[in-house]
């Protein structure tokens, strides 16, 4: 019994380290992962009646279905070093279900609450040093050289944090949901949470990742509308804040850049020389619906899709295309154009999954989760970095184990 108390809470600190990981980097991360699939096996082994119930089986089969589906089409098509990979950055989709959904012991609300406290310290504390650095060196000459401010702000904070400007803006806009949701119903630190969460939307502002922050918008929308007692409380506060972000699109520089690129944009594939993030993603979807289209069956292998996208590519009479392999920058193209229409479906069905059940159970910061996660796949191939899969796998397996396969009244 000792021994596996020991093992508890080994996996405890571990699950709390794993809330570090937009600091830890790649390898660290993939350790500390190692680390708590063995923790989780030991702990399960020991108390396999409580592990191994039915219904933890069915959810980590509903979680990982996606995996299993890569994992069953590497079969169907020719299988090299790309397919390999993708299969490999992936596993979390696997690996967090098993993590979380075998391991015998109680995981309280204060503990979900403090592994949350923990990513976002983490978050805001990578963006206000990243962001001091910035401040007390200045943007380095070869970045301003080549692009305007918007562009040069991001590309050297991309440098200096090895996180990339829209996933870091993700992390932001979560962290800052989970500072409003904690100033609101925890008893201590209400403004210190609120001073944090207006840190954050500080924080997300110069990055200027547009679709993060609308997300961000909508997301903090659904968080006050699921519990009508908060949003009577401070809707007025709400709707300020919608019309200031309004005001703020055209009057702050870097996201006035933002919405003129959006304002100036064709929304056609680039030509020649001029382009920018909007027109070389309209070709980006041209191709990715042209593909889908011929191949939305049973798509077309994960291994494949680039070579394909850059073929495609080569139609288009610029050399916006040349420098960079552009993915499909949007994660439900991606698995259709992967996998079929089914493995879309797969994955369609968690996501509603999670948020019925969220909803159902009126946890607003879960439910406010899926609503950011979900509007962030549209323009982005989330689960193709470490991050975005592990940002989405362990936080939806974590709020699913507290919320859906525990019974409230225990935790």
């Amino acid at each position: 019994m000792k021994f596996n108390n020991i093992i508890n809470k080994a996996w405890l600190y571990s699950i709390f380290v794993m809330a570090t990981f937009p600091l830890l980097g790649i390898k660290a991360t993939s350790i500390v992962i190692i680390i708590l699939t063995l923790l989780t096996f030991i702990s399960a082994s020991i108390d396999w009646r409580t592990s191994f119930k039915s219904k933890n089986l069915k959810w980590i089969l509903i979680f990982s279905s996606l995996y299993l589906y890569y994992l069953i089409s590497s079969f169907f098509y020719p299988f090299d070093r790309t397919s390999g990979f993708v299969l490999e950055k992936k596993m979390s989709l696997f690996i967090f279900p098993i993590i979380l959904f075998l391991v015998p012991q109680v995981i309280k609300k204060t503990k979900l609450h403090l592994v949350l406290l923990i990513f976002a310290i983490t978050t805001i504390c990578i963006a206000l040093v990243t962001n001091s650095i910035i401040l007390y060196k200045g943007l380095p000459y070869k970045y301003t050289l080549i692009a305007d401010f918007s562009y040069s702000y991001r590309t050297y904070f991309s440098d200096l944090s090895k996180i990339h400007p829209t996933y870091i803006s993700i992390f932001l806009a979560f962290s800052a949901l989970i500072f409003l949701d904690f100033s609101l119903k925890i008893i201590n630190y209400k403004w210190q949470y609120r001073i944090l969460f207006i840190t954050c939307i500080a924080c997300m502002i110069p990055l200027a990742a547009k679709l993060p922050l609308i997300a961000f918008l909508i997301s903090l929308g659904f968080y006050l509308l699921v519990q009508p007692q908060i949003w009577k409380k401070i809707k007025y506060y709400f709707l300020l804040f919608v019309t200031a972000s309004i005001i703020g699109s055209v009057t702050i520089p870097s996201l006035k850049i933002r919405v003129a690129e959006i304002a100036s944009s064709s929304f056609s594939p680039p030509e020649g020389f001029g382009y920018n993030s909007m027109n070389v993603r309209s070709g980006i979807w041209n191709c990715s619906l042209e593909l889908i289209k011929e191949n939305w069956l049973n798509g077309i292998g994960s291994g494949n899709i680039q070579n394909k996208l850059n073929n495609c590519y080569e139609k288009f009479n610029t050399n916006a295309y040349l420098e960079i392999d552009y993915n499909t920058h949007n994660e439900y193209f991606n698995i259709l154009l992967s996998l079929g229409v089914l493995g879309l479906i797969t994955f369609l069905i968690l996501l509603l999954t999670l948020g019925y059940y969220a909803l159902k159970k009126k946890e607003a910061l879960f439910f406010s989760f899926i609503i950011l996660i979900t509007l962030c796949f549209s323009t982005e191939n989330i689960l193709d970095r470490q991050a975005g899969i592990v940002f989405f796998a362990f936080f939806s397996a974590l709020f699913a184990r507290v919320y859906i396969l525990q019974d409230s009244k225990t935790c």
